[in-house]
Protein backbone atom coordinates (compact mmCIF):
# COMPACT_ATOMS: atom_id res chain seq x y z
CA UNK A 1 0.00 0.00 0.00
CA UNK A 2 1.32 3.43 -1.34
CA UNK A 3 -0.08 5.51 2.09
CA UNK A 4 2.05 3.23 4.20
CA UNK A 5 4.95 2.55 2.17
CA UNK A 6 4.15 -1.38 2.35
CA UNK A 7 2.98 -3.94 1.10
CA UNK A 8 -0.75 -4.94 1.38
CA UNK A 9 -0.28 -7.92 3.54
CA UNK A 10 1.63 -5.96 6.03
CA UNK A 11 -2.14 -3.73 6.56
CA UNK A 12 -4.28 -7.08 6.49
CA UNK A 13 -2.54 -8.06 9.35
CA UNK A 14 -4.81 -5.39 10.82
CA UNK A 15 -7.84 -7.34 10.80
CA UNK A 16 -6.06 -10.39 12.21
CA UNK A 17 -4.72 -8.31 15.16
CA UNK A 18 -8.42 -7.62 15.70
CA UNK A 19 -10.28 -10.84 15.09
CA UNK A 20 -7.71 -12.07 17.25
CA UNK A 21 -8.13 -9.28 20.33
CA UNK A 22 -11.62 -10.27 19.92
CA UNK A 23 -11.66 -13.60 20.45
CA UNK A 24 -8.87 -12.67 23.58
CA UNK A 25 -11.66 -10.08 24.88
CA UNK A 26 -14.71 -12.34 24.62
CA UNK A 27 -12.78 -14.85 26.44
CA UNK A 28 -11.28 -13.01 29.53
CA UNK A 29 -14.10 -10.65 29.77
CA UNK A 30 -16.65 -13.42 29.81
CA UNK A 31 -16.84 -14.04 33.55
CA UNK A 32 -16.52 -10.30 34.12
CA UNK A 33 -19.60 -9.16 31.82
CA UNK A 34 -21.82 -11.80 33.77
CA UNK A 35 -20.78 -9.99 37.20
CA UNK A 36 -21.28 -6.53 35.80
CA UNK A 37 -23.90 -6.67 33.29
CA UNK A 38 -24.48 -6.11 30.01
CA UNK A 39 -24.85 -2.22 29.97
CA UNK A 40 -21.55 -1.48 31.49
CA UNK A 41 -20.15 -3.87 29.21
CA UNK A 42 -21.23 -2.55 26.39
CA UNK A 43 -20.73 0.90 27.17
CA UNK A 44 -17.08 -0.06 28.15
CA UNK A 45 -16.95 -1.48 24.36
CA UNK A 46 -18.36 1.35 22.46
CA UNK A 47 -15.41 3.32 24.34
CA UNK A 48 -12.87 0.76 23.36
CA UNK A 49 -14.40 0.96 20.04
CA UNK A 50 -14.16 4.74 19.67
CA UNK A 51 -10.96 4.97 21.09
CA UNK A 52 -9.53 2.25 18.26
CA UNK A 53 -10.89 4.28 15.96
CA UNK A 54 -9.20 7.24 16.95
CA UNK A 55 -5.96 5.52 17.33
CA UNK A 56 -6.38 4.02 13.95
CA UNK A 57 -7.32 7.04 12.19
CA UNK A 58 -3.75 8.86 13.51
CA UNK A 59 -2.24 6.18 12.56
CA UNK A 60 -3.34 6.78 8.83
CA UNK A 61 -2.78 10.44 8.95
CA UNK A 62 0.40 10.47 9.90
CA UNK A 63 1.64 7.61 8.43
CA UNK A 64 2.19 5.00 11.07
CA UNK A 65 1.68 1.96 10.10
CA UNK A 66 1.98 0.73 14.00
CA UNK A 67 -0.76 3.31 15.40
CA UNK A 68 -3.30 1.26 12.93
CA UNK A 69 -2.07 -2.08 14.51
CA UNK A 70 -2.66 -0.87 17.95
CA UNK A 71 -5.81 1.32 17.31
CA UNK A 72 -8.18 -0.42 14.76
CA UNK A 73 -6.78 -4.01 15.62
CA UNK A 74 -5.37 -4.41 19.78
CA UNK A 75 -7.96 -1.81 21.03
CA UNK A 76 -10.85 -1.94 18.70
CA UNK A 77 -10.14 -5.54 18.76
CA UNK A 78 -11.43 -5.40 22.09
CA UNK A 79 -14.23 -3.21 22.26
CA UNK A 80 -15.38 -6.04 19.53
CA UNK A 81 -14.94 -8.74 21.80
CA UNK A 82 -16.75 -7.33 24.50
CA UNK A 83 -19.22 -5.97 22.58
CA UNK A 84 -19.97 -9.14 20.96
CA UNK A 85 -20.71 -11.37 23.94
CA UNK A 86 -22.70 -8.79 25.71
CA UNK A 87 -26.03 -9.16 23.64
CA UNK A 88 -25.49 -13.18 23.00
CA UNK A 89 -24.97 -13.76 27.15
CA UNK A 90 -28.20 -11.56 27.49
CA UNK A 91 -29.92 -13.22 24.93
CA UNK A 92 -29.75 -16.94 26.47
CA UNK A 93 -31.70 -15.30 29.85
CA UNK A 94 -34.50 -14.01 27.72
CA UNK A 95 -34.90 -17.16 25.67
CA UNK A 96 -34.13 -20.29 27.71
CA UNK A 97 -36.19 -22.06 25.60
CA UNK A 98 -34.63 -21.29 22.43
CA UNK A 99 -31.08 -20.32 23.11
CA UNK A 100 -29.11 -21.95 20.20
CA UNK A 101 -31.66 -19.83 18.03
CA UNK A 102 -31.27 -16.59 20.00
CA UNK A 103 -27.66 -16.55 20.29
CA UNK A 104 -27.60 -17.62 15.66
CA UNK A 105 -29.89 -14.99 15.02
CA UNK A 106 -27.30 -12.50 17.05
CA UNK A 107 -24.12 -14.22 15.26
CA UNK A 108 -25.74 -13.87 11.80
CA UNK A 109 -26.36 -9.79 12.76
CA UNK A 110 -22.89 -9.56 13.60
CA UNK A 111 -21.88 -11.59 9.82
CA UNK A 112 -24.64 -10.25 8.32
CA UNK A 113 -24.67 -6.20 9.59
CA UNK A 114 -20.74 -6.17 7.43
CA UNK A 115 -22.20 -6.76 4.65
CA UNK A 116 -24.98 -4.41 4.65
CA UNK A 117 -22.97 -1.19 6.47
CA UNK A 118 -20.27 -1.76 4.55
CA UNK A 119 -21.35 0.61 1.55
CA UNK A 120 -23.04 2.68 4.10
CA UNK A 121 -20.00 3.13 6.04
CA UNK A 122 -18.15 5.24 3.19
CA UNK A 123 -17.44 8.95 4.11
CA UNK A 124 -20.16 9.73 1.18
CA UNK A 125 -23.06 7.45 2.34
CA UNK A 126 -23.12 7.67 6.71
CA UNK A 127 -21.64 10.54 9.15
CA UNK A 128 -18.64 8.98 11.04
CA UNK A 129 -20.63 8.59 14.43
CA UNK A 130 -23.43 6.39 13.28
CA UNK A 131 -21.89 3.57 14.39
CA UNK A 132 -21.44 4.88 17.71
CA UNK A 133 -24.74 6.29 18.12
CA UNK A 134 -26.48 2.48 18.06
CA UNK A 135 -24.15 0.95 20.13
CA UNK A 136 -24.87 3.66 22.65
CA UNK A 137 -28.72 2.93 21.68
CA UNK A 138 -28.31 -0.39 22.52
CA UNK A 139 -26.37 0.51 26.05
CA UNK A 140 -28.92 2.30 26.99
CA UNK A 141 -31.87 0.12 25.80
CA UNK A 142 -30.17 -3.23 26.62
CA UNK A 143 -31.44 -5.46 30.60
CA UNK A 144 -31.53 -8.47 31.68
CA UNK A 145 -34.63 -10.20 32.92
CA UNK A 146 -35.77 -10.61 36.69
CA UNK A 147 -34.20 -13.49 38.82
CA UNK A 148 -36.43 -16.51 38.06
CA UNK A 149 -38.40 -15.05 35.38
CA UNK A 150 -39.20 -17.57 32.21
CA UNK A 151 -41.17 -17.15 29.04
CA UNK A 152 -45.01 -17.97 28.87
CA UNK A 153 -45.48 -21.66 28.72
CA UNK A 154 -41.84 -22.48 29.64
CA UNK A 155 -41.08 -25.77 31.41
CA UNK A 156 -37.32 -25.76 32.45
CA UNK A 157 -38.45 -29.84 33.41
CA UNK A 158 -38.67 -30.52 29.84
CA UNK A 159 -35.54 -29.31 28.80
CA UNK A 160 -33.74 -31.38 31.98
CA UNK A 161 -34.96 -34.94 29.93
CA UNK A 162 -33.59 -34.10 27.04
CA UNK A 163 -30.50 -36.41 26.42
CA UNK A 164 -28.28 -34.14 25.18
CA UNK A 165 -28.59 -31.06 27.67
CA UNK A 166 -26.73 -31.45 30.90
CA UNK A 167 -28.24 -29.90 34.04
CA UNK A 168 -24.95 -29.65 36.07
CA UNK A 169 -23.15 -25.80 36.25
CA UNK A 170 -19.28 -26.05 35.06
CA UNK A 171 -17.61 -23.07 35.96
CA UNK A 172 -14.93 -21.58 32.73
CA UNK A 173 -11.88 -22.39 35.36
CA UNK A 174 -12.90 -26.64 35.11
CA UNK A 175 -14.29 -26.21 31.59
CA UNK A 176 -10.76 -25.63 30.18
CA UNK A 177 -9.69 -28.70 32.10
CA UNK A 178 -11.92 -31.25 29.82
CA UNK A 179 -10.89 -32.39 26.36
CA UNK A 180 -14.75 -31.76 25.30
CA UNK A 181 -13.86 -28.14 25.91
CA UNK A 182 -11.07 -28.29 24.02
CA UNK A 183 -12.71 -30.25 20.93
CA UNK A 184 -15.75 -27.74 21.06
CA UNK A 185 -13.00 -25.20 20.90
CA UNK A 186 -11.32 -26.40 17.69
CA UNK A 187 -14.64 -27.05 16.02
CA UNK A 188 -15.47 -23.82 16.50
CA UNK A 189 -11.78 -22.36 15.64
CA UNK A 190 -12.19 -23.52 12.25
CA UNK A 191 -16.08 -22.63 12.02
CA UNK A 192 -15.66 -19.11 12.57
CA UNK A 193 -12.34 -18.74 10.42
CA UNK A 194 -13.93 -20.30 7.49
CA UNK A 195 -17.32 -17.63 8.69
CA UNK A 196 -14.69 -14.55 8.82
CA UNK A 197 -12.83 -15.08 6.10
CA UNK A 198 -16.22 -15.09 3.70
CA UNK A 199 -17.64 -12.27 5.28
CA UNK A 200 -14.90 -10.24 4.78
CA UNK A 201 -14.87 -10.90 0.97
CA UNK A 202 -18.60 -10.16 1.08
CA UNK A 203 -18.35 -7.17 2.77
CA UNK A 204 -15.48 -5.83 0.36
CA UNK A 205 -17.64 -6.97 -2.76
CA UNK A 206 -20.55 -5.14 -1.42
CA UNK A 207 -18.70 -2.01 -0.92
CA UNK A 208 -17.17 -2.20 -4.60
CA UNK A 209 -20.55 -3.24 -6.03
CA UNK A 210 -22.39 -0.33 -4.38
CA UNK A 211 -20.62 2.33 -5.85
CA UNK A 212 -20.68 0.99 -9.06
CA UNK A 213 -24.22 0.77 -9.22
CA UNK A 214 -24.35 4.47 -7.79
CA UNK A 215 -22.58 5.57 -10.73
CA UNK A 216 -24.76 3.93 -13.54
CA UNK A 217 -27.51 5.52 -12.12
Amino acid sequence: MKHFDTSQTAVGVVFSIAIVMLGLSAAVGGTWVERNGPRKAMFVAACFWASGFLVGALGIGTGQLWLVYLGYGVIGGIGLGIGYISPVSTLIKWFPDRPGLATGLAIMGFGGGALVASPLSRPTSAPPPATEVIMMFGVFNIRVPADGWAPPGFDSATVRQKALVTTGNVSAANAIKTPQFWLLWIVLFCNVTAGIGRRVRRAAVAGVVQPEQSRDR
